[in-house]
């Protein structure tokens, strides 16, 4: 019998949270992807359409996330969101150069880049972003 104890733990006790969040995740990350390609195709640098993307998918996720997944607005949470964001661009960056290092173009680099960085986005979001106060329920 398989351990999912680290499945359980990221999941945690709400799945239907974690199945919005993947809803929303994938539509935010078409979204992205689409801003990405386009950016280079109107013959951008890589580097410089992924940061773009990102700008432009951060400020649409943020509200689809907080929103759709999470079904919260958490008033003063955007600054945590950038700063995620800010790491993860950095991961994703990384992962493409190294990846068109290897031969591979920058949209398929791009597109196998996603499925790490955005799994360590929903890990982030959900511990520093998005997590439940505490007894604060001003944030909301």
């Amino acid at each position: 019998m398989a351990n999912i104890g680290p499945l359980r733990q990221l999941i945690g006790s709400d799945p239907i949270l974690f199945i919005r969040f993947v809803i929303v995740g994938v539509l935010n990350t078409a979204f992205s992807f689409g801003a990405y390609a386009l950016f280079l195709f109107v013959g951008l640098n890589y580097a410089v359409a992924s940061l773009l993307a990102l700008i432009a998918g951060i400020f649409w996720s943020f509200q689809t996330m907080g929103r759709l997944a999470f079904q919260s607005r958490l008033r003063g949470r955007f600054h945590l969101y950038v700063l995620v964001w800010a790491v993860l661009y950095g991961v994703n960056v990384g992962l493409i150069a190294m990846l068109m290092g290897i031969g591979l173009n920058a949209y398929i680099a791009g597109l196998l880049s996603l499925v790490p960085t955005a799994s360590l986005g929903f890990l982030m979001q959900k511990r520093y972003v998005f997590a439940a106060p505490n007894s604060n329920t001003n944030d909301r």
